[in-house]
């Protein structure tokens, strides 16, 4: 887990210096010593990422080794085989329901007591019994006994998790069983198509209603949460507070809720952010963008291009709000300066046209002059990620973070969660071989 965890970082990391590079190279030329310097992290973090294969590589090497140990031993596992086939058989014959095993805990629970002891004499005739042979024999059917409660033990947290969603579902809106049995099947899915399992599918499902979710919007919503959380390595709740926030506070319904994922997930690896901070610098700011009708692209680029040139995402987000509140309120210093913020109809121009504007016009300003009017404009504790912005779009940054959210991140969030499930899947076949 360590070395995939590894490797999983490495790529990632990798991911986003390559989209660095690509930034210096726009900016300063592929000759400059900024680009060589970044090229030259980049080719350092290559053999990072080639070292850590080749070393999980090796781990692998080790584990088939394992392997043929293991093989020697399979011989003398047979006969167990036989008693684990015929445990199982009686097991069956008992009646045990695996579709709702809630109904029957207690029940469960009182055989279980009899197993513990049972156990306990077992233990006490240990002194005095001669074990030989029989020994092997006895402590296998124990250690199937065990495993056996393992699994009805997992089932019935399953079944007690999706008795919460289902309540939760029929109090909030009361949604039918055929909307709740599709709530248990995505959960059943999920937890077999990602590297989360189906009980925390089901607490996500449950948090997501009770946050006021209906139902069809939960079942919408979950495939993102699952691809974005797997994508950046997020806490499933954190990715589902993350996806219901931005949307609920930009509007946007609930099966759009992927390509919020995706602009996220883009941002996050073309510059120096992540899925976290990106959302951090949004959050504040979402609410006046969705009144000035700015599309999330257009938000999420400010909050990229804000923390790529090093303002941190707290402050980028109270700045980002600060100053579309003014810009929305404050027409006429933008008209003084000869900048429009409404175009024709009397909507609001796209914040890279504003920003390439006030670029052109600042120029004929020294640095004292351009601070007092950014100030006038944005307020003083606005000004410095406003610069930065401006700057920024006097290279083109900020429209080319908007066209890369609208024409290069759909299918991101899928893309990562799939490479990430590729080698999970490996590993886990691997470990569950050996």
């Amino acid at each position: 887990q360590a070395a995939q965890a590894k490797c999983s970082e490495l790529a990632v990391t990798l991911g986003r210096e390559r989209g660095v590079l690509r930034q210096t190279g726009l900016m300063h030329g592929t000759n400059s010593a900024e680009y060589k310097a970044q090229a030259k992290v980049v080719k350092e973090l290559e053999k990072a990422h080639k070292d850590a294969v080749k070393s999980y590589q090796n781990f692998s090497d080790e584990q088939t080794k394992a392997g043929d140990k293991v093989k020697s031993l399979e011989e003398k596992l047979s006969g167990q085989k036989q008693q684990a086939s015929e445990l199982a058989k009686s097991l069956e014959s008992a009646g045990i329901n695996t579709r709702n095993l809630t109904s029957e805990q207690s029940r469960l629970q009182a055989q279980m007591d009899k197993i513990a002891n049972l156990k306990s004499k077992f233990e006490a005739l240990k002194e005095s019994l001669d074990w030989g042979n029989i020994k092997a024999d006895l402590m296998t059917c124990y250690s199937l006994i065990q495993s056996f409660q393992k699994h009805i033990k997992l089932a019935a947290d399953f079944e007690s998790a999706m008795a919460r969603v289902q309540a939760a579902g029929f109090v909030r809106d009361g949604s039918d069983l055929s909307q709740l049995e599709e709530l248990r099947k995505q959960a059943l899915h999920l937890g077999d198509s990602t590297k989360y399992t189906s009980i925390e599918a089901a607490a996500t499902q449950e948090t997501l209603i009770r946050g006021g979710l209906k139902v069809p919007d939960v079942i919408n919503i979950m495939p993102s949460v699952m691809s974005m959380a797997t994508a950046e390595n997020l806490p499933l709740n954190r990715s589902a507070e993350i996806l219901v926030g931005l949307n609920s506070a930009m509007d946007i319904t609930s099966d759009k809720a992927g390509h919020t994922a995706d602009v996220l997930a883009i941002m996050s690896a073309s510059y120096k952010t992540s899925i976290d901070s990106m959302y951090e610098g949004m959050s504040k700011a979402a609410g006046i963008a969705h009144t000035l009708k700015m599309p999330i692209e257009h938000l999420a680029a400010l909050s990229a291009i804000a923390q790529q040139l090093g303002v941190e995402a707290s402050t980028a987000g109270t700045s980002i709000k600060t100053g579309l509140l003014r810009i929305s309120s404050n027409a006429k210093d933008f008209n003084k300066l000869g900048i429009r913020i409404q175009d024709n109809k009397g909507n609001f121009r796209q914040i890279d046209q504003i920003l390439g504007d006030l670029f052109i016009k600042l120029q004929k300003y020294g640095p004292t002059k351009q601070v007092e009017i950014l100030g006038g404009l944005f307020g003083k504790n606005s000004v410095d990620t406003w610069s930065k912005l401006i700057t920024g779009q006097g290279r083109g940054m900020v429209t080319e973070a908007i066209n890369i959210g609208n024409t290069e991140a759909d299918g991101t969030t899928q893309k990562m969660q799939d490479i990430i499930m590729q080698t999970y899947n490996g590993n886990k076949a691997l470990f569950e071989s050996s």
